[in-house]
C-alpha cells in the first residue's frame, strides 16, 4: 500500500478499528493509497475521521432498471413490461425501497417466473426474503433494548402514516419507553431525540428536513423499513397518531 496509487476497500463495518492492527500502514493521502469503508453506522464512520458520504435510495427510474436487468428480459415484450405482471412488478418496486439489496435479491428470484400468480405469490410473502431481513435484524439486534423497543413502536404506525418528530417521542415519554423516575420531561425530551439518532445512526431510520405546514416550524421526513404486515411499510416521519402497542414481538 506504500507504493503506488491503490484504492483499498473495507466492506460492511460495524465498530472503530485500529488500521495498524490489521496491517493497515497508516494513509496520509500523500503516496496515492486510499481507504474506502462502507459501513451502516454513521458513529463508526465518524470515529474512524472518514468523510462520510450517504448512499440515498436509488430514483425510481434507476431503481426500475436494475430490477429489470437482474430478472432478465423475459418479463419483456416488445421492449416492455408485460401487462399482466406490470402492476405486480411495480408493487414489489415500492415496497423495495429504491435499496439495491432488496432490488436485486427479489429479481433474481423472479427471474425465470412469467405467470402473474408468480408475481403476486411474491407480493404477498415479500418480507420472506432472509438476505434482506438478515441485514436489518442485525442492526436492529445491535441497538440497546431502550432503542429497540422506540424502534418497534415506529412500527404500529399504518404504512405510509406522516409522524411528527416532536410527537412520536412525546408518545415515547407517555408509553414509558423513556420514562426515567427524577429526571425532567425536558431531560427526556432531549433522550428521545439521542434515540432517534442512533436509529438514524444505524440506518434503520432515514431522516430528511423539510420546512412543514405545521406551526410553521422545520419538521423531519423520513422512511422506516420495517417488518410488519409486509416486509417494507415505510413509514414518513412528519405527522400522524400512533396506534396502541400490540405483537411487539412479532414486528421483528
Amino acid at each position: 500500500l506504500r507504493q503506488g496509487n491503490s484504492v483499498l476497500i473495507l466492506d460492511d463495518v460495524w465498530q472503530q478499528f485500529c488500521l495498524e492492527d490489521v496491517g493497515i500502514p497508516i494513509l496520509d493521502g500523500n503516496n496515492g493509497c486510499k481507504l474506502v469503508l462502507t459501513t451502516r453506522l454513521q458513529d463508526v464512520a465518524r470515529a474512524m475521521d472518514c468523510e462520510v458520504i450517504m448512499v440515498n435510495p436509488l430514483p425510481a427510474n434507476e431503481a426500475s432498471a436494475l430490477f429489470l436487468e437482474k430478472v432478465g428480459s423475459a418479463v419483456l415484450s416488445d421492449g416492455r413490461i408485460k401487462v399482466d405482471i406490470k402492476s405486480f412488478l411495480e408493487q414489489i418496486l415500492q415496497k423495495c425501497g429504491g435499496v439495491p439489496l432488496a432490488i436485486v435479491t427479489v429479481a433474481k428470484s423472479m427471474t425465470g417466473k412469467l405467470l402473474p400468480r408468480h408475481w403476486k405469490l411474491a407480493l404477498s410473502e415479500f418480507s420472506k426474503f432472509e438476505r434482506i431481513v438478515d441485514c436489518l435484524k442485525f442492526s436492529y439486534e445491535c441497538l440497546e433494548p431502550q432503542c429497540q423497543e422506540c424502534f418497534l413502536y415506529c412500527a404500529l404506525y399504518p404504512e405510509d402514516a406522516e409522524i411528527y418528530k416532536e410527537e412520536l417521542i412525546e408518545y415515547w415519554i407517555e408509553e414509558g419507553l423513556i420514562y426515567k423516575e427524577g429526571i425532567t420531561r425536558e431531560a427526556m425530551n432531549w433522550k428521545g431525540h439521542d434515540i432517534l439518532d442512533k436509529l438514524v445512526d444505524s440506518c434503520l431510520l432515514e431522516l430528511k428536513l423539510w420546512y412543514g405546514q405545521k406551526n410553521g416550524g422545520n419538521h423531519w421526513n423520513g422512511t422506516i423499513p420495517m417488518q410488519k404486515t409486509s416486509f417494507y411499510p415505510f413509514v414518513n416521519l412528519s405527522s400522524g397518531r400512533a396506534h396502541r402497542k400490540s405483537n411487539w414481538n412479532s414486528a421483528l
